[in-house]
């Protein structure tokens, strides 16, 4: 057996690899099989467009292209500079053809300026802009003349204490007009994918003399009725967290107004989540249906305010039997572990210990008083309330059932697999790297195993159904006549009751973009509960009239024939020295806040504060460039069909709007805007899937703190001498900077905790390419891009050496990388923090992109980072989505571009419409979770050395024989009965085929009307 840290290197290959190629049904091969079959669905205009000529902007294609050049001579000069010549006149020949070089170049540059000032008043362009191009004009020939003067300096030096001072100032001067580097270095002791940290709880023991009530098995609070303190008209208020929506009063409407009706179903129906503070709010939790103790007496209070009926806040100390809370939190089998949990999640709390052993837990709850009409009706109707009932709606117990565990009875060799990849590849122990692991194998050996298993099922369980693969848990339902008057569990202390929650209780984010010295550019805060499930875009548009002005000077004209203009004849760049913008921040389209005007192109940092009312502050912060368009997803405890459905119908009216050639009111957010926040959703969306299903099969509980995901357009900016000249698209993309979770093993085993962070991770760089890939790519148009992990797999299949970087081995892997060295720089500061990196030795090319991917991973925490070059948490794509334009884009002033954004919008919408439908659809996706096997339940523990590998290998074996083995009928019964399990599990396994061909752009239709979908398992 190879040495371990070299099997390590292999496992972590393979790992990437397997979860790179393993992408169910956005893998390719599901987007060919969809094509066949949906051929009107997605519009397939590439083909023209790439056959057309595109119309060139008037100055600024030569632009970049002279950027480039002098870039380049000025790199070339100080390099010469740098290097120790033989003798001094080697040096000033060198120097002499450069400045000869950075002459000619100034003639073409001074031909550029002529031309583009030619052009703006033949547009009519107004004073303001002109002196704009004459002012940058000045700033260009005055670096161009100090630089050649600088040269000058050297040519002419009589001495080499003169050559010397002259290499001197000329370096200082070449210094001085580099581009600013505007990077934020991630803090390798935060990084992104991460659990919160580990939070201490209380212990106190149970005297002789003190709480001997414990042993009772919890003595219910018996003064729960409160005729005193007369209700107020805030009783009946609307607040940020207790809204009147349609949903809110549709469903007290369905439940009859009647009190003791609302209270049963919020009970029997709503999950607890152990977190402290108001995240979701009355409404978004009445849709997830999953919400901690204050969002569930937000929607109790909002469902009898609604009513009619004074409900209020109230705040106090609780006492509950250890064996309750086990079960109440996630089925712990650890009393300590389901502390720990309680307290990750913000929560006060002590354990009480008798003998050793915790008995009871004191924590603190919220619970609603409702003003109820007690006496006679003992609140089974409303006529006028009479007395205060406590009411806890989040408090409930559960039965839990174990799914199917095949780890033992069908067990993998995951020790023999590694010892035939070590055999097979390419390691270099002296060196620490391995490289060409044979995927032949890895994909053999998961055949093997599935086989095994499909064979084990056939035998032993022949008609499975969800519950029996995955287990499950319901609540205990109890559906009361009347109030009980008491709440159901002890009392220790009532604190204090609000009709309103205390901003301070409030989980809140901030939204800033800063610029040079100017503080307070853009900035805006919100409590979550008033941007739940909402669109968030960041935008730019031209500063003033002028500004659009300009933009329009380099639009291509109305064709002479009539013919539609197409999106390739676009502007590929715009003068950044001419056009100014100011930011936008918009909330579902409106919007809330904009800032200040600068040029376009103009590095801008941007920050999302996220405020915990018990943690505090964190910053994500990014360095963006005036100009880009973001779409901004916040993760709030999961996602509902509501928000899914919502997001179809916008795009779909959309749709049919450009269809019809009806532009009026249509916004450039309301196309580019949607789009870009749509992919960030689903992203969100199906990696909340992944760790559903992965804490599953580890016996963890995994519980989503507020996150994001930004899927933006990419601007690149070019210079002359350091200041900005033109801008251009750059690409699209996906950037995750923080993806928070508590995680807990339920059986107190912190590996499990571990090995999750790990795993989860894998799919979250995985899904930062694979989902905009597949949601982008239109008919033979493949919108391809590069992750940390697809870099990492592309450099094993070019038999590139992959290193894992530890503090061990730092000092003789680093200098073997051939990378950049701000990259190299990274590196080693995450090492040295105490993270361990997995890198190529040298950089890729993939299509127009040539840079490294890099895995960071704290092996003590399983915490990391999934970086690309450019210090992007995500993925980049190479093909432009559209054109630097497009994110300026006036629909009212750009009549004659209507056609181009209408191709673009319906080509792109087929394919993102059909993702969202099986986002909805419960019977799909729910079939799609039985394709993937509980029984992967960790078989992978198998083997220390290979954790990850055996996790990759057990996935492919993951797929049950569903086809044959598992009723329709039945999955959908059992899709009902388990929605709230299933709620957040979606689209794993395999790739799928569909029975019916859909008509046009109705996704509702792909299935037939019996409700089958026929899964591949052949997804190689």
């Amino acid at each position: 057996m190879k040495n371990k840290h070299f099997i390590r290197i292999v496992s972590i290959i393979v790992l990437t690899f397997f979860a790179w190629t393993f992408g169910g049904i956005f893998d390719i091969a599901y987007a060919v099989e969809v094509k066949k079959k949906m051929k009107n669905i997605v519009v397939d205009k590439g083909s023209k467009a790439a056959n057309k000529k595109t119309v060139k902007p008037k100055d600024s294609t030569n632009s970049q292209s002279n950027a480039k050049k002098l870039s380049n001579i000025l790199e070339d000069i100080e390099s010469i500079l740098d290097t120790t010549e033989s003798d001094n006149t080697t040096l000033k020949t060198k120097i002499k053809g450069k400045k000869n070089e950075l002459t000619d170049l100034d003639k073409e540059i001074k031909k550029e300026f002529k031309e583009t000032e030619k052009a703006l008043k033949e547009a009519g362009l107004s004073h303001e802009i002109l002196n704009r191009h004459s002012d940058f004009v000045k700033k260009y020939e005055d670096n161009y003349n100090e630089v050649v003067a600088d040269i000058t300096e050297i040519e002419n030096a009589a001495s080499s204490n003169e050559l010397q001072a002259a290499v001197d100032k000329t370096k200082k001067k070449l210094d001085a007009v580099k581009p600013a580097k505007h990077e934020i270095s991630l803090d390798p002791n935060k990084l992104p994918h991460r659990a919160v940290e580990e939070t201490d709880v209380q212990y106190e023991e149970i005297t002789e003399n003190k709480d001997k009530t414990l042993n009772s098995k919890g003595k219910k609070d018996s003064a729960s009725i409160l005729k005193s303190s007369p209700p107020a008209d805030d009783d009946l208020a609307e607040t940020i967290e207790v809204k009147f929506t349609q949903l809110i009063k549709d469903k007290a409407a369905e439940l009859e107004h009647n009190p003791v009706k609302i209270y049963n179903w919020v009970r029997n129906n709503v999950e607890y989540v152990p977190t402290y503070g108001s995240i979701q709010g009355a409404d978004y939790c009445l849709q997830t249906m999953q919400c901690n103790a204050f969002d569930t007496a937000s929607l109790l209070i909002a469902l009898l305010r609604t009513s009619g009926i004074h409900a209020r806040y109230m705040f106090g100390t609780i006492e509950i039997p250890i064996e309750k809370i086990m079960n109440w939190v996630g089925g712990f089998t650890d009393a300590k572990a389901a502390l720990s949990l309680i307290a990750s999640g913000g929560i006060p709390v002590t354990g009480l210990v008798e003998g050793g052993q915790v008995k009871a837990v004191r924590m603190e709850q919220v619970w609603v008083e409702a003003w109820v009409d007690f006496i006679p009706s003992m609140g089974t109707q409303h006529k006028k309330g009479d007395t205060w009932i406590r009411l806890d709606p989040s408090f409930k117990q559960y039965e839990y059932k174990a799914g199917i565990d095949l780890s033992e009875a069908v067990p993998f060799d995951a020790e023999g697999l590694i010892n035939n990849l070590v055999s097979s590849a390419t390691i270099n122990e002296e060196e620490g790297w391995a490289t060409n692991v044979d995927q032949d194998t890895i994909k053999y050996a998961g055949t093997n195993y599935y086989a095994q298993k499909v064979n084990y099922l056939n035998k032993y369980y022949p008609n499975p159904t969800v519950k029996d693969i995955f287990g499950s848990k319901k609540i205990i339902k109890h559906n009361f006549n009347i109030f009980m008057a008491t709440l159901p569990y002890k009392t220790r202390n009532i604190t204090v009751s609000y009709n309103k929650l205390p901003d301070s209780m409030r989980y809140k984010i901030k939204f800033t973009v800063e610029s040079n010295d100017i503080v307070d550019k853009l900035n805006i805060s919100y409590s979550l509960p008033e941007i739940a499930a909402k669109k968030i875009t960041l935008s730019y548009t031209p500063a003033t009239s002028e500004d659009e002005e300009v933009i329009k000077s380099y639009l291509p004209k109305i064709h002479s024939d009539g013919t539609a203009i197409d999106a390739s004849e676009l502007p590929i760049s715009l003068p950044s020295y001419l056009i100014n913008v100011k930011s936008e921040l918009r909330i579902n389209g409106q919007i809330v806040a904009s800032g200040d005007s600068v040029p376009i192109g103009t590095a801008e940092t941007f920050y999302m504060t996220f405020i915990d009312p018990v943690r505090g502050k964190d910053i994500v912060s990014n360095i963006i460039q005036a100009g880009e368009y973001f779409g901004i997803d916040v993760n709030i405890s999961g996602f509902s069909v509501e928000q899914i459905t919502n997001i179809k119908t916008k795009l779909e009216k959309t749709k049919i709007k450009m269809e019809l050639n009806n532009f009026t009111n249509l916004t450039n957010d309301d196309v580019l805007g949607d789009l870009l926040y749509t992919i960030a959703t689903v992203y969100n969306i199906v990696i909340n899937g992944y760790d559903s299903i992965d804490a599953n099969v580890l016996n963890v509980i995994s519980i989503k703190l507020p996150s994001e995901a930004i899927f933006k357009t990419s601007l690149t900016t070019d210079n002359y001498y350091g200041i900005p000249v033109s801008v251009s698209s750059s690409g699209l993309t996906m950037d995750v900077d923080r993806n928070l979770s508590i995680i807990k093993a339920l059986d107190g085993n912190n590996e499990k905790k571990i090995k999750f962070l790990s795993i989860s991770g894998i799919s979250l760089s995985v899904f930062e390419q694979k989902i905009p890939e597949a949601m982008l790519s239109t008919g033979n148009n493949i919108n391809s891009g590069i992750s940390a992990v697809g870099a990492i797999q592309i450099a094993n299949s070019q038999g590139i050496p992959i290193y894992t970087i530890t503090k061990e081995n730092i000092d003789i892997t680093l200098p073997q990388l051939q990378l950049d060295a701000t990259t190299v720089n990274e590196i080693k500061n995450f090492v040295y923090a105490g993270n361990e990196v997995t890198v190529s030795k040298t950089e890729i090319s993939y299509n127009d992109w040539t840079g490294c991917g890099y895995i960071v991973i704290d092996p003590i925490t399983g915490t990391g980072a999934y970086l690309i070059s450019g210090g992007e948490n995500g993925a980049r794509f190479l093909k432009n989505f559209i054109s630097i334009y497009g994110n300026l884009w006036n629909i009212e002033a750009s009549e004659h571009l209507k056609e181009a954004f209408k191709e673009l919008y319906v080509g792109i919408y087929g394919s993102i419409i059909l993702y969202l439908f099986f986002l909805i659809q419960d019977f799909c996706y729910s079939l799609l979770i039985a394709i993937n096997v509980y029984s992967q339940k960790p078989t992978y523990l198998l083997c220390n050395i290979a954790s990850g590998l055996a996790y990759a290998v057990t996935l492919i074996g993951f797929v049950l024989a569903v086809e044959s083995k598992l009723g329709i009928s039945i999955l959908l019964t059992a899709a009902k009965k388990t929605s709230s399990i299933l709620s957040g599990i979606l689209i794993t396994g395999g790739a799928v085929t569909l029975s019916t061909v859909a008509s046009p752009f109705d996704p509702y239709e792909l299935c037939s009307t019996d409700g089958i979908i026929y899964p591949n398992y052949d997804f190689w």
